[in-house]
């Protein structure tokens, strides 16, 4: 039987007999009202305290308190046991974007004050000096890491680095587009891009290629 007229059912408050369809007026441990039907269990308090200062020194907009009660129907004892963000601070997640030190380089990054930097890929610039061709490595450092095994708990040294090209000048005065190693030879087969051209038509052929000559009367 459901009755919406009673005065918060004071002739039965345990709801034995009836469903009162009444906005609840019980409130929570902090004095936040709940949203359900009085006959409704109020379950977990979600209301938000605004501005709460968290233990990293950072501010949160909104935190929930939260409140999860168990009822048992049968006996209508009731157990309440706190789960409530509030009281357990260091568990809410900070949002507020800060500067980390990373773990395996001595490279900094930004990220959200709650997220691990352990897990994070450094794409700064490796900047290393490579032993091959004595330039800096331009690489992401973390593809160097991952070239590099790294002692548990040290920072990584980065002896190996990711492959590049050579890019210095072939006689054709194209870069070198093969692998750097220390027992690099530059590649006598250029496949870039002919330059040579005339008025008529421009060469389709990789440069080491030799051109066709040209269909037309032409002064090349």
């Amino acid at each position: 039987m459901t009755i919406s007229g009673l005065q918060c059912h004071s002739d039965d408050q345990r709801h034995a007999s009836v469903t009162c369809t009444q906005t609840c007026t019980r409130l929570c441990t902090r004095g936040h009202p709940c949203t359900k039907l009085c006959s409704s269990p109020c379950g977990d308090c979600f209301f938000p305290l605004a501005n709460v200062e968290l233990p990293c020194g950072h501010s949160k907009a909104s935190v929930p308190w939260c409140v999860l009660t168990i009822s048992n129907s049968k006996t209508w004892h009731q157990s309440i046991f706190f789960s409530h963000q509030i009281s357990t601070l260091e568990s809410v997640f900070c949002d507020f974007v800060v500067n980390k030190d990373l773990p395996h380089c001595e490279h900094t990054a930004p990220m959200t004050c709650s997220t691990d930097p352990s897990g994070h890929l450094c794409k700064a610039p490796c900047g290393g000096i490579m032993g091959c061709c004595g330039k800096t490595c331009k690489a992401r450092c973390y593809q160097c890491q991952q070239k590099n095994t790294t002692p548990e708990g040290e920072r990584t040294q980065r002896t190996q680095h990711q492959l590049h090209p050579c890019q210095k000048p072939l006689f054709c005065e194209h870069l070198c587009q093969e692998p750097c190693s220390d027992n690099h030879k530059h590649t006598v087969s250029c496949k870039m891009p002919c330059r040579q051209a005339c008025s008529h038509a421009r060469c389709q052929s990789p440069c080491s290629a030799p051109c066709a000559p040209c269909q037309e009367p032409c002064t090349w």
